[in-house]
């Protein structure tokens, strides 16, 4: 009796950590990611999820938009 009851936890287990995998998914794929370009001016109010090197990607408070920007550096002569 006890293999059985084994094998319907794993089983239980293993659907429900699908569920969550595919429900994270779903998330992440809901939001749009607009693409700013280098010099292009915009305005975007939100917060700052990361930022490598030039990269800034900003969670834009309006639109619920993900918004992607390349920050352009001023170099000094």
């Amino acid at each position: 009796m006890k293999p059985k009851i084994r094998k319907w936890k794993r089983n239980a287990l293993l659907c429900a950590g699908s569920a969550l995998l595919l429900a994270a998914l779903a998330f992440a794929a809901a939001h749009e990611t607009r693409q700013l370009a280098a010099g292009e001016k915009a305005t975007v109010t939100g917060a700052i999820l990361s930022r490598d090197g030039d990269l800034i990607r900003i969670l834009d408070k309006k639109s619920n938009e993900l918004c992607c920007s390349q920050h352009q550096r001023r170099h000094q002569d």
